[in-house]
């Protein structure tokens, strides 16, 4: 539930934190935009290759003497 909560409360003040000039990086409305929607789409996708290697490489047992 907390790492829920904390990368979708990331994900709201992400864009906040791009435009501003004092604190933050100072870019544009339309580039934090874009950098927002890449940092979205690499999240979601990088379940598919990781559920992948999860379920070849890296699960709970090890089938030995099987062809997988």
């Amino acid at each position: 539930m907390w790492e829920r909560l904390s990368y979708y409360g990331m994900r709201a003040l992400l864009v906040l934190f791009m435009v501003d000039s004092v604190r933050g990086m100072g870019l544009s409305v339309q580039t934090a935009d874009s950098i927002y929607g890449l940092y979205t789409c690499a999240v979601y996708l990088a379940a598919l290759p990781g559920g992948w290697l999860a379920d070849r490489f890296l699960g709970a047992q090890k089938r030995f003497g099987t062809v997988a």
